[in-house]
This record gives structure tokens, sequence and C-alpha cells, in this order.
């Protein structure tokens, strides 16, 4: 387990300042303002945020569920700078900013989900 949530804080890490690079590729060249650039960054980095908030709170949860987690913080990591990538170094597309808006609900959706799912089970005990 102890190798498994190393590779989800490494991936958490990696997936945070990756989004956040990706987005000033992306963005950055525009002079649409610092004042948007910084809400992009805050609303790209805000599922990182909240996987690494219910990490600390997971540290009381039975195995199977940090270990649930931590897939899902890979997941999240990978699904996020594949999509980014794509939108900083794929071919051009009319509206790149959408791929930065959409993301962060999908991550916050299959976030939501699991919570869910992981109380439930908490109650009725099979972590």
């Amino acid at each position: 387990m102890r190798v498994l949530s190393a590779v989800a804080k490494v991936a958490l890490v990696v997936g945070t300042v990756g989004s956040v690079g990706l987005m000033l590729r992306v963005g950055g060249h525009k002079t649409s303002g610092i004042l948007l650039l910084l809400l992009f960054g805050v609303w790209v980095i805000a599922p990182f945020v909240g996987l690494a908030w219910i990490g600390q709170i997971a540290r009381h949860w039975p195995e199977r569920s940090q270990a649930m987690l931590c897939g899902l913080t890979l997941a999240i990591a990978v699904s996020s700078l594949a999509i980014y990538g794509e939108a900083a170094f794929g071919p051009p597309q009319p509206k790149p900013a959408a791929f930065f808006l959409m993301v962060p609900p999908g991550s916050w959706l299959a976030i939501a989900v699991f919570v869910v799912a992981a109380r439930i089970g908490l109650r009725r005990g099979r972590g």
C-alpha cells in the first residue's frame, strides 16, 4: 500500500504541475488578462486539491478504500494530462479553452461518485 500511495502522490503533483503548465502553454500567450489566467489556474487545480484533501481523510479508511482512491488519483492525473496535452500539442482547436473548462467538472463527478461509494462501503463495513 505504501508504494501505491507514493505513486499516487507523485501522480497528484505531476498532474497538478503538468495541467497548469499545459494551461499556460495554451492560454499564456493570450492577452485576455492575468485575472482570467489565475481563475483558469484555480479551476484546473481544484480537483487535484480535492483529491489531496480526501487523501488526508482516507488515511483512516480501510486499505481497500485507500487503494481505490489511489487508483482514482492516477486515473484523473493521467486523463487530465492526456486531454490537456491534446489541447496544447494536438491539431489546432477553435476553442482550446473548452478542454480546460470541461475536465475539472468531469473530475469532480468522478470524485463525488467515489466518495459516495466509499461512504456506502464504510457504512456497510466493506471498506
